[in-house]
């Protein structure tokens, strides 16, 4: 009993800190629920219907019009996204289920109401929201349920029924707190999982892995890139040499935090692509590119982090950006084409930012590359 208890004030602790950071899996998970309950609910009163079709054909139909409702609803709900609109519709089918039960009282007047108790112990353990709402709502219901069935049924049944609502009201709330808990906990920790896969723990970051995964799902929805910007931190090598690499981490993390507040101010992605380069990608074509990596270039070089070996005396980077215009380039093309220009950055000093030029340029970035891999 105390587990139980427990287990009820737990829940509304978690659920305060764990639900805003999963709301788009906590709405999954509502929508598959929606679902199989939509799916399992046509099967079983599609088969009531059937059965008292030969027996009692009046005691059918309303079987078979719920039936029908169902998968109509089905069909209208099984591609929501929102995680609001997904929450209303549970909301919304799981008043109709009571709704359909308490017109069973006026078809059954003499018979006790087992599928409103079902539903009213089933209810709190199906809905994944917070636990106030739940709670209202399936007292609300039971409070209606009773009310039906004392006004509709002989008081003998309607007393019995009143009682078997709110017994199923106490136990549907004692196993939903118990319910949410563990499917709260299991959420977070995939949410965790997944975190680690995709964030990079030193900068904050988004990770080459998230990049090439997001990539991907633009690729698929036909969603073409504006621009790319690459970053790379001047002569890191030597200042890990110099300063070590506990010195190295602390410079990544601070220009991962100023790439973060950027990323909030413009709409860019930002991304860690490898040791200490970066890039960034915006599907916005009205963004002012190299206002952005002009205020990126100086934020960092304001950071005013000490280094004397560097011709700047402090760190800096070099960056290089191209644009999409028209669309004419697919990912790995403007990638290429950003790689390019932050090559020539690099080449022409660091400390600068430096845009993608055109193919001529791309041609002599290729020729010198080739020229320093033979001086090598």
């Amino acid at each position: 009993m105390m587990d139980v208890i427990n287990n009820y004030f737990r829940s509304h602790k978690l659920e305060d800190s764990i639900i805003p950071r999963n709301r788009e899996i906590i709405a999954k998970s509502n929508l598959e629920t929606l679902k199989i309950g939509l799916i399992v609910s046509f099967v079983v009163f599609s088969g009531a219907g059937i059965y008292y079709l030969f027996r009692d054909p009046m005691r059918s139909i309303p079987d078979f019009v719920f039936s029908i409702s169902l998968v109509v609803i089905y069909f209208l709900v099984r591609k929501l996204k929102n995680p609001s609109i997904v929450l209303i519709c549970l909301y919304s089918v799981s008043e109709y289920f009571c709704l359909f039960t308490m017109s069973l009282s006026f078809v059954q007047p003499n018979m006790l109401a087992v599928v409103g108790v079902c539903i009213l112990c089933i209810l709190p353990s199906e809905i994944l929201d917070r636990s106030q709402r739940v709670e209202f709502f399936s007292l609300f219901n039971t409070i209606l349920m009773s009310i039906v069935s004392l006004c509709v049924k002989d008081p003998f049944f309607g007393l019995k029924d009143s009682i078997h609502f709110f017994g199923a009201f106490l136990i549907g709330v004692a196993v939903g707190a118990h319910t949410r808990v563990g499917h709260l906990q299991q959420f977070e920790l995939q949410r965790k999982t997944e975190s680690q896969r995709i964030i990079d723990f030193l900068t904050g970051l988004m990770n080459r892995r998230k990049l090439f995964d997001d990539l991907s799902i633009m690729r698929k929805e036909n969603k073409m890139i504006a621009f790319a910007v690459m970053i790379d931190v001047d002569f890191f090598k030597e200042f890990n040499d110099t300063y070590g690499h506990q010195s190295g981490d602390l410079v990544l993390q601070k220009i991962g935090s100023v790439l973060s507040e950027e990323a909030a101010r413009n709409g860019i992605v930002f991304y860690r692509y490898g040791g200490e380069e970066f890039i960034g990608i915006g599907t916005c074509s009205q963004i002012n590119v190299p206002s952005v990596c002009e205020s990126v270039r100086m934020q960092i070089e304001d950071l005013n982090v000490k280094f004397e070996e560097s011709p700047f005396s402090k760190v800096t980077v070099s960056i290089g950006y191209a644009t999409n215009e028209n669309n004419r380039f697919n990912q790995d093309e403007l990638i290429r084409m950003t790689d390019s220009a932050l090559y020539h950055a690099k080449r022409a000093g660091r400390n600068r930012t430096v845009a993608w030029e055109g193919e001529f340029e791309f041609l002599k970035d290729l020729a010198l590359r080739l020229d320093d891999e033979l001086i090598v």
